[in-house]
């Protein structure tokens, strides 16, 4: 990028949370994640886990779930999700750990199956299917979000009028209702709190790219 979001833009609030989720393809015999790690013990290198591209966060959960889980899947880049998620309704890959909006209509259709949200809770859009924690995996909770942000030496009044009505659209019942359809969970939180929450998780996932080992080549 010719930017650096850490020195070039200004946080206003964080917009949503959004809920992860892993499917499969339907010949995949696993109705849930314990019987697909044993499933994929039991055939080593032979499954394929697909992301919207290398070092994307989906390629960074799936090299996670490689690691805590002793698994060795065989990680297939795309160019965006809808790629991927078109293979795996094809079965030319195996599985996927992505952004829950794009997936849900499949799983609602019951094209792929759901085996877990690698949330700190379950998703309302989907309150049957279980958590990774909940399946014996312990610190394995990655969420993705949405937020809004300014060029740096935006005029703090400007700053502080975006969010108040950030805050306000997202109080709205109706938007709430519809982001909760769609695997989100509205935020919204102050300048100060967002910074935060860049600063923490940008640590996090570098110290898991360190950990998995992963490479975009």
């Amino acid at each position: 990028m010719n930017y650096s979001p850490g020195k070039d833009l200004v946080p206003v609030t964080a917009l949503t949370r959004e809920h992860n989720l892993m499917v499969v393809n339907p010949e995949i015999p696993a109705k849930n994640l314990k019987e697909f790690i044993t499933y994929a013990k039991n055939h080593p290198q032979t499954l394929s886990i697909g992301s919207p591209g290398a070092g994307s966060p989906a390629h960074l959960a799936g090299e996670l779930l490689n690691k805590m889980a002793g698994l060795k899947m065989q990680h297939v880049p795309y160019k965006g999700s809808g790629p991927a998620i078109s293979d795996l309704l094809a079965n030319h890959i195996s599985v996927m750990i992505d952004n829950m909006p794009p997936l849900l209509p499949h799983v609602l259709s019951g094209k792929l199956h759901a085996l877990g949200v690698p949330s700190s809770k379950r998703a309302e859009a989907l309150p049957n299917v279980p958590t990774f924690e909940e399946q014996g995996l312990n610190g394995y909770v990655i969420m993705a979000w949405k937020g809004l942000m300014v060029s740096k030496g935006t005029p703090e009044p400007i700053v502080r009028a975006l969010h108040d009505a950030a805050i306000q659209v997202l109080k709205r019942p109706d938007i709430r209702k519809r982001l909760t359809e769609l695997g989100a969970e509205p935020e919204g939180n102050t300048p100060e709190a967002f910074a935060k929450q860049i600063s923490e998780e940008t640590r996090w996932w570098a110290d898991m790219i360190k950990q998995t080992n992963v490479s975009v080549n």
